[in-house]
C-alpha cells in the first residue's frame, strides 16, 4: 500500500465517470432538442384565433458542456444567449413532450452510471 494513492486513483476514477455522464447527458438533451426544433405547435387565443409557429432549433445549438473548476455542468445558455425573437430553451421545459424528455433522460443517466464499465 506504501506506492498506492488511494485518493488520486478515487479523483481519476470520479472524474472519468463525470466525464462519461456529462457527455451521455448532452448527447441526449442535444437530441431531444433537435427533434423539438422541428415540431410545430398551435396555439389558440381567447379570441379564437389561432398562431402557428416552429421553434428555431437555437436551443441545440447553444447546450453545451463546461468545466468549471472541478465539476461539469451541461449548459444551454442564458436569455441573452438567444437572438432576437427566437426559442428560449425554458420553453422546452414548458411543454410536456419537453418535460417527458428530460425525465427520460435522468432515468436514462442514472441506468447509464449503473452500466459504465472503467
Amino acid at each position: 500500500m506504501d506506492g498506492m494513492n488511494i485518493s488520486a486513483i478515487t479523483k481519476e476514477y470520479s472524474d472519468e465517470i463525470e466525464k462519461q455522464m456529462s457527455e451521455f447527458i448532452y448527447n441526449d438533451l442535444k437530441a431531444n432538442a433537435q427533434v423539438a426544433s422541428g415540431r410545430a405547435r398551435k396555439v389558440r387565443i381567447r379570441s379564437g384565433k389561432v398562431y402557428r409557429y416552429r421553434n428555431t432549433g437555437q436551443l441545440a445549438r447553444m447546450i453545451a458542456i463546461k468545466k468549471e473548476g472541478d465539476h461539469t455542468t451541461v449548459d444551454a445558455g442564458t436569455r441573452g444567449s438567444y437572438g432576437g425573437k427566437s426559442y428560449h430553451g425554458m420553453y422546452f421545459l414548458v411543454e410536456k413532450a419537453g418535460i417527458k424528455a428530460v425525465d427520460q433522460t435522468l432515468k436514462r443517466a442514472k441506468m447509464y452510471v449503473n452500466q459504465i464499465k472503467i
